[in-house]
């Protein structure tokens, strides 16, 4: 098949056919019935703009004009300027039967003008391109005929009024055609017949998404189909619009249209591309376009591209055409051999045994291979392609330390105890007294004679918005400046304040804290001295995942350390006092004064009563569920530690009043 794909020159500035049609000019000379019209009949006006009178150095050329009247863009404009002595009416063809002053100008412009005697001279003309402006020189002035947007022919164009000749216009001097500058507008065009066979290719993949941690794997399955359908023959024409603007002023473009013997090819710009769009100096705009022109044969077709541009740009619109001919056919392939940019090759599918599948895993391991992986599956013969991408987003543990606190001197560590007698209450309308007993006493602790408490704390967070973390471990390390070490128990509460034992699922987007404390007789780290150090470790679960299943698949191990001197000397002993506080009301209506201090007398305690009736509760599965916790609590007055205790009041049994006798 010869096709044509070479860039073809812009053909035009603007679209001027309709314009031609619509003066009843022909596109190189007056209709026949202009020809025919007595000279007195004739129109003595522009069919567009009535005239400017421009005098001095405004009438030299069309951008001195053009500011006369402030027309932007003028500036740009050129110039091609017939130069008479003397010209008879008749009609003529520039440049052939004279050229204009500019050479750009005998390359570029071709006009068809007719010259007749009215009152005075005057003449019709058209052009193959379209003209911004005329400037009409007869006598000491000039008009100027300045258009809204680009025309292709006027008539009835004269000078102005002669010095002394009332009615009668100057006989013309010189005429200035006013061009203003265009896109470049170039395109190519590849014509193709397709029969037989037409084949379609479609890749997907079940996880197009990993959320992983550090040491965890992802299988992805992809899948690949390519079918194919018997057709009868499709003509179609593609090829791409290049627009440039090699101006020096902006072009607005407002659409860009492609026709195919009387077909409408679908252009495509680009993503993000919106008319009206300003083209400045310099750029380029390339558009592609394909059209679909059936199953007859169309022989020979002529492709044009049309740049439509505002009224207010300042640089004209533009044109490209080219010849398409399908003289062979190309029948499309009865066997097609695939290719995956990532597997290699996938295999071969004839129409026969349509449609055909191809599958294939790949395994993305976290961290080396986060990102994200376009996949794509090509049918070598035709060039389809389709793509499957996967997205790999890899996450670490994060470990927050906060720096140690050093308690100095002795901290009274407390105790408390609370009990209720009964334990039980009866389901009937009765009142039911039960009397609570708080104790509180200093604990029994290694904490109590130490003169050095170090205290710290670090958080575990999952960044993973989607995927919980299974932890094994955690483990801490308190190294001092002699490198001997200290391995603490650790206290790991939940964001619920719930205790956690490991192994442990952290949530998507969860915390987990830990605590630890260690005692020494003295200040292990002073900054007079060397440095302490301690080091978390998260022993992280791995899993290798493939759809719905997990299998473990060894484990990471998360670590953090964090180096720090103790500053503080022994001055005296905190938590000598707590406050005392219970859930019921009722001991804040006992109590004033709740606070207990190691100068008291030892245990302390506190006792108040609690009304309870159960009338409301008189069935058996009522009572049966009935549960009422009270908690007493002793906060530490410096260290804010608190310890608690609950006491438990139920629903033994259910007593209802006997019945009424008839």
């Amino acid at each position: 098949m010869r096709r044509s794909n070479v860039a073809t020159r812009s053909i035009g500035l603007f679209t001027i056919a309709a314009a031609i049609v619509g003066l009843g000019l022909g596109a190189f000379g007056c209709s026949q019935g202009v020809d025919d019209e007595d000279s007195d009949t004739r129109s003595s006006e522009s069919l567009y703009v009535d005239p400017v009178v421009v005098s001095g150095t405004a009438g030299a050329d069309c951008a001195s004009a053009g500011a006369e009247l402030d027309i932007d863009g003028s500036e740009n404009w050129l110039s091609c300027k017939l130069d008479f002595d003397e010209i008879a009416s008749g009609e003529y063809e520039f440049p052939e039967d004279e050229e204009f002053e500019n050479e750009e100008c005998n390359e570029l412009l071709e006009i068809v003008m007719e010259i007749y005697d009215g009152n005075g001279q005057e003449f019709d003309w058209s052009s193959n391109i379209g003209i911004a402006a005329v400037l009409v020189k007869g006598g000491p002035d000039a008009n100027f005929y300045a258009y809204d947007a680009p025309v292709s022919a006027d008539e009835g164009l004269h000078a102005p009024q002669c010095p002394g000749a009332e009615g009668e216009w100057c006989d013309l001097s010189f005429i200035t055609f006013c061009v203003a500058p265009n896109l470049e507008v170039t395109k190519t065009a590849e014509g193709a017949f397709t029969s037989g066979y037409e084949w379609t290719i479609d890749k997907s993949v079940d996880t197009s998404t990993w959320d992983l941690f550090d040491g965890d794997s992802g299988v992805s399955n992809y899948s690949v189909d390519v079918d194919a359908s018997e057709v009868s023959g499709a003509y179609t024409v593609t090829g791409e619009i290049t627009i440039e603007n090699n101006q020096s002023a902006d072009a607005v473009i407002t659409d860009v249209i492609d026709e195919i013997n009387g077909f409408e090819a679908d252009v495509d710009c680009g993503d993000g591309v919106e008319f009206p769009l300003t083209l400045e100096p310099g750029d380029e705009l390339v558009c592609t376009y394909e059209a679909d022109l059936g199953s007859e044969d169309p022989g020979m077709v002529t492709n044009v591209a049309t740049v439509e541009v505002s009224a207010e740009s300042s640089i004209g619109g533009g044109s490209a055409e080219v010849d398409v001919i399908f003289d062979e056919t190309t029948p499309s392939h009865e066997t097609v051999n695939i290719d995956d940019s990532w597997e290699g090759e996938l295999g071969e599918c004839s129409a026969e045994d349509a449609p055909c599948n191809f599958e294939y895993s790949r395994t993305f391991v976290c961290n080396d291979d986060a990102g994200t992986y376009p996949n794509t599956a090509t049918i070598i013969e035709t060039g389809q392609e389709d793509s499957a991408s996967v997205e790999v987003n890899c996450y670490d543990l994060n470990i927050t330390q906060a720096a140690p606190t050093l308690f100095v001197d002795r901290q009274y560590l407390w105790d408390i105890d609370k009990v209720a007698s009964p334990t039980y209450v009866i389901a009937d309308s009765n009142d039911h007294e039960v009397e609570y007993t708080i104790t509180v006493d200093l604990a029994d602790t290694e904490f109590v004679n130490g003169d050095f408490l170090v205290s710290g704390s670090f958080s575990i967070s999952n960044p993973n918005p989607f995927l919980g973390a299974l932890i094994n471990d955690v483990s801490d390390v308190f190294e001092l400046g002699d490198e001997s070490t200290i391995e603490p128990e650790l206290n790991c509460i939940d964001g619920l304040e719930e205790d956690v034992s490991f192994p442990h699922t952290l949530d998507g987007g969860a915390s987990l804290t830990c605590f630890y404390s260690y005692d020494f007789s003295e200040n292990p780290c002073p900054d007079s001295g060397s440095q302490c150090e301690n080091t978390v470790s998260v022993e992280l679960q791995n899993f290798i995942y493939d759809g719905a299943t997990a299998l473990e698949d060894g484990t990471t191990d998360f670590v953090d350390s964090l180096s720090f001197f103790l500053t503080g000397e022994p001055n005296g002993a905190i938590d000598e006092c707590v406050d005392i506080t219970d859930t019921n009301p009722e001991f804040g209506d006992a109590y004033e004064d709740t606070e207990v201090c190691v100068d008291d007398e030892l245990p302390a305690v506190f006792q108040y009563t609690r009304i309870f009736n159960l009338s409301g509760y008189m069935s058996e599965k009522d009572c049966k569920g009935y549960r009422d916790i009270n908690t007493a609590t002793a906060t530490a007055q410096d260290s804010m530690r608190e310890v608690e205790d609950s006491a438990v009041v139920t629903c033994k049994e259910v007593v209802k009043p006997p019945k009424k006798k008839d």
